[in-house]
């Protein structure tokens, strides 16, 4: 088995893991792949170094070591090769790890094939307007709409399918996948929703109305966001998963739509969702 390693060496103890890692993986038979701009940073380590993009098609699993973010980053590299993908945290939260770093003992039984694989729906956002062309993102958690400045609300008309569904005055949206239930939209109030479901979720932040529930899509909606003011004011900000990557003007619209591509992730059969639920949000002090 080939295992491609993608650290996060930002993340204290992050190195150290990787070389455990690479160790296991020798101990079992595997062979360890690593980024060709990380071999200065493990010399002896045994694996092979080169680019990212090659690796990614040559290996049979990706294994992101990190927090929840280096795991989104790894995640979204594997989508032209559609390799599945396993969390180690070393991070603070690590929602999306399957294994923490003291877990590392239990590589040799995933390795031999004790997992499952469960697909997560990603989010298509498009930003269209008159004098742009068109721009594409792909979300694994949560495209957000906001300002860029606090305490200043934003104008939106929400439609799907051009059919009217609301207007807010808010901090801004969160639109998000099952996967991101658990990221920003949990902090914003929204609901929580098993990652193997299929479906498009809305949130406010910080709503001036008396309505503020969340609004679930099914996932070949298209839902529409456009600013109704007609000033300087209108500029909002586009952020997918945690990154500004768009500034919308009055007439720019902002299309969320469901992926045309999924995620593989690895699942331990006594590691379900439910299961990280409660470890890691229900208890926590």
């Amino acid at each position: 088995m080939t295992i491609f390693i993608v650290p996060n060496l930002l993340k204290e103890h992050a190195a150290d893991c990787t070389c455990q890692v690479a160790n296991i993986l020798r101990d079992c038979g595997c062979t360890a792949l690593l980024p060709q701009e990380l071999e200065p940073e493990f010399p002896g380590v045994s694996a092979i170094f080169g680019p990212s993009a090659e690796l990614m098609h040559q290996c049979d699993m990706v294994l992101a070591i990190g927090g929840d973010g280096s795991i989104i980053h790894a995640a979204m590299l594997t989508l032209p090769a559609s390799k599945p993908v396993l969390g180690i945290n070393v991070g603070r939260f690590g929602f999306l790890a399957q294994l923490e770093s003291s877990e590392l003992h239990r590589l040799p039984e995933i390795l031999s094939g004790s997992y499952q694989v469960e697909q997560r729906m990603l989010l298509k956002a498009e930003v269209t307007g008159p004098n742009r062309p068109a721009e594409q993102y792909y979300a694994l958690n949560d495209v957000v709409i906001s300002r860029p400045t606090l305490a200043k609300i934003v104008d939106i008309d929400i439609s799907c399918n051009g059919k009217t569904v609301i207007s807010y005055r808010a901090d801004g949206v969160i639109f998000y996948t099952p996967t991101g239930s658990t990221a920003y939209a949990l902090s914003a109030g929204g609901a929580i929703i098993d990652p193997v479901l299929d479906s498009i979720s809305m949130t406010p932040i910080c709503p001036h109305s008396l309505f503020d529930r969340s609004i679930l899509f099914a996932p070949d909606k298209r839902i529409t966001a456009q600013s109704r003011q007609v000033n300087n004011e209108a500029e909002i900000h586009v952020a997918v998963d945690g990154e500004n990557v768009a500034v919308l003007k009055t007439e720019d619209r902002l299309v969320i739509t469901g992926g045309d591509v999924d995620v593989p992730f690895v699942s331990l059969p006594d590691k379900d969702f439910y299961e990280i639920l409660n470890q890691k949000l229900m208890f926590r002090g």
